[in-house]
């Protein structure tokens, strides 16, 4: 089951009903202080914790416009949508005749006139679905650093933090109680303290940056096993008690053991994370980060959270970001959310970080430009994947791309960004489609090292033909258009009939199609978004790739 959407409305900073599209993996929340991002985690942890709503949950400006009390007033609300997995049918979480892909629409009201999740709308495609024939039994569960959650430096069984809780938890097994240490003879409890500190610490490492190469000991305070030390060795300053060290540490320490300990693999989770970079380096931030981006592979989980860093933003994917920000509507002040289209999207990214040309570090280190919007989106998702699937000649090119800026030329003007990256300090790499060989002569000349696909190809063309008409299907039938002649054999049928310039290019041969097949306007950076995943990194056409991520490594190596 997958958060969609959250809707709260008269909740927190959120006058109006406000929608807030949530991605599958992360989401991120930016925007000045007060412009109502809390209020939003606040919200999806009320609904899906089904927690009643007290007064302070309610915005401000509602009272005296519902002729009851606050806690009887029917508007005030929180509306979700829903998508249904078929793992989710599996485990139980809904029931009765629910299918996968069905889109349920749910309002709760978490006052004294709740009745708890109301499902209002079911969506499916060319289908009319009652709002009785399925009921949501669960569903997924929240995990959350809580307030006071410092891990100290000695650790006291009878009286514990949450995070103590979970980090001996992490140490010693799900199943630790105070009682099996503390009835060990001081000998079998130093051993069952060290082995504890072992496994702690493989379970650890891999969430600290390698400038932190921390390793964690345990020992007993005192005789009579109630009291536990928790040192940490940096290599450098020998064991220094976990007490003693900077509040990012300790930060660090608390996030890593919530997400170990409360995020079960197996079960639906929403992670909600309010600023997480909170005392941490920039260093840890783009640590953490990796580490909250790989625990949102996994299908079941979701994370969330807002931040004020730029370094807690990955530049690969500005859809997922989410800028909050206040407006004036009818006199009353509201909080509003925009998901950004991503020519605009790194622009109100920084206006709502607070960030200036002076200290927003606009281009990287190497300045990709490319000709288009699909290449500038596209690439870097592609050479991750490729990376991260251990294709030969691209171990490591996700790291060098956190440092990398894709610029969009616009087709005719590659040149002129290409001066403009240099200028900024950047080292600038062009990456042109196979009709372009005179523009690439020119960029040579001018020592730019330019990567070409091959002539009179286009970045579509690097993934198989089948996989991009195959991700076009899928985009039809999200908007409820008929996809029984979106197929390879279709656009064959068609290309042989067709009157066609001897030399259109594919993206063009197909928009045409798709247009006078379907009537759909072809969104050409999601297909081929959708078209990455769809393929299988043994199909996809690397040759050029390898070039890029060669040209990448070179520029990184010179500077």
């Amino acid at each position: 089951m997958i958060i969609k959407s959250i809707t709260p409305r008269h909740i927190g900073g959120f006058y109006e009903a406000t929608k807030i599209d949530i991605a599958p993996t992360v989401t991120v929340f930016t925007g000045p202080n007060d412009a109502g991002k809390s209020c939003a985690l606040n919200a999806i942890r009320i609904f899906c914790t089904r927690q009643r709503l007290v007064e302070s949950d309610v915005h401000k400006d509602r009272f005296g416009k519902h002729q009851g009390t606050w806690d009887t007033d029917p508007d005030v609300s929180i509306s979700a949508a829903l998508e249904i997995t078929e793992d989710s049918i599996k485990d139980g979480l809904v029931v009765g005749s629910p299918q996968p892909g069905d889109l349920v629409q749910v309002r709760y009201q978490g006052n004294s006139q709740s009745r708890g999740h109301q499902i209002q709308k079911i969506g499916r495609p060319k289908t009319n679905v009652p709002i009785n024939s399925v009921s949501l039994k669960k569903l997924p569960k929240i995990a959350q650093l809580r307030p006071n959650s410092d891990i100290r430096s000695s650790i006291n069984l009878t009286s514990m933090t949450p995070s103590e809780e979970q980090l001996l938890k992490l140490a010693f097994g799900a199943q630790f109680t105070p009682a099996a240490l503390t009835s060990l003879t001081q000998s079998a409890r130093s051993q069952r303290l060290d082995r504890a500190g072992t496994s702690l610490n493989s379970k650890l490492k891999q969430f600290f940056p390698s400038a932190l190469p921390f390793e964690f000991r345990l020992y007993e305070v005192g005789s009579d096993g109630k009291e536990i030390g928790v040192s940490l060795l940096d290599g450098v300053q020998g064991y220094v008690e976990v007490g003693l060290r900077g509040t990012g540490i300790r930060r660090m320490l608390s996030l890593m053991t919530l997400l170990l300990q409360e995020v079960n693999p197996d079960e639906y989770t929403v992670v909600l994370l309010d600023e997480p970079e909170t005392s941490l380096h920039a260093d840890a931030q783009h640590q953490l980060r990796r580490t909250l981006e790989q625990l949102a592979q996994n299908p079941k989980i979701q994370v969330i959270y807002a931040t004020h860093s730029p370094s807690m933003v990955n530049p690969a994917h500005p859809d997922r970001v989410r800028v909050f920000s206040r407006h004036l509507a009818e006199d009353v002040g509201t909080s509003r959310v925009a998901t950004l289209s991503h020519g605009e999207n790194f622009h109100g990214v920084r206006v709502s970080l607070g960030l200036t040309p002076s200290d927003s570090l606009l281009y990287g280190l190497v300045t990709i430009i490319v000709e288009g919007d699909t290449e500038a989106r596209c690439l870097g998702p592609l050479l991750q994947k490729l990376d991260i699937e251990g294709v030969d000649g691209f171990q490591g090119v996700s790291t060098l791309l956190e440092a990398s800026h894709f610029v969009c030329g616009w087709g005719s003007s590659i040149s002129y960004y290409c001066k403009l990256a240099r200028d900024q300090n950047g080292r600038p790499v062009a990456f042109l489609d196979g009709d372009k060989r005179r523009e690439a002569e020119g960029l040579r000349r001018d020592g730019v090292q330019t990567i070409e696909l091959p002539r009179d190809t286009e970045i579509e063309q690097i993934v198989p033909p089948e996989r991009y008409i195959a991700a076009i299907a899928e985009e039809a039938a999200e908007l409820e258009i008929p996809t029984e002649r979106l197929t390879s054999e279709g656009y064959e049928a068609w290309i042989a009939s067709a009157d066609l310039p001897k030399r259109m290019m594919f993206s063009k041969r197909i928009e045409r199609w798709v247009e006078e097949t379907t009537g759909m306007s072809l969104n050409k950076h999601s297909v081929m978004e959708r078209a990455i995943n769809l393929t299988p990194a043994a199909d996809i056409d690397i040759r050029t790739l390898r070039e890029l991520a060669d040209a990448i490594r070179k520029e990184f190596s010179a500077a």
